[in-house]
């Protein structure tokens, strides 16, 4: 595998991109606080365009709304039809957590190259795994929560592999 680009968008209480790193040969990071899916398309260009070339592409954007069919055909075409895609679903406690994972859910499957990642079908469950300090309910806060997500992602990347 020639490498991973990760642009998930969940900010560190425990910082899950930068865990990553340790556990997937080859991985490259870029996590930003609150990057809304609209840009997904331009850091990915940006990276292309610096010579990256990564088998994979993780995505884990969603937390500010629903992202439009657009913004999945723009990151898509950028992406190629050569790259594997993991689309994560969001966890979060807003009003528009349904409508996001409906929204990443519907367009991952018109893509042959994309994959969905259920994160919120594993996470739910676990809301001791999240801060309640902070108003959105994605805050990773325990060992165990960073332990999952690593894992989900690290077993989504390899089954492609």
């Amino acid at each position: 595998m020639r490498g991973v680009a990760c642009n998930p968008d969940i900010p560190p209480c425990y910082s899950p991109s930068m865990n990553l790193e340790g556990e997937i040969p080859n991985l490259t990071s870029d996590a930003e606080v609150s990057r809304p899916f609209s840009l997904a398309d331009n850091v990915l260009a940006d990276w292309l365009a610096r010579g990256h070339d990564p088998d994979v592409v993780v995505i884990h954007l969603g937390t500010n709304g629903p992202p439009p069919a657009s913004q999945f055909d723009d990151l898509m075409s950028v992406a190629g039809s050569d790259r594997r895609v993991l689309f994560l679903t969001v966890r979060l406690d807003k009003s528009w957590e349904a409508a996001t994972n409906s929204a990443i859910r519907s367009n991952a499957a018109r893509f042959a190259n994309a994959e969905l990642v259920d994160w919120w079908a594993l996470a739910d469950p676990h809301p001791e795994w999240f801060s309640a300090d902070v108003n959105c309910g994605c805050h990773l806060w325990s060992t165990s929560a960073r332990n999952a997500y690593v894992n989900l992602i690290k077993g989504a990347v390899q089954s492609g592999s």
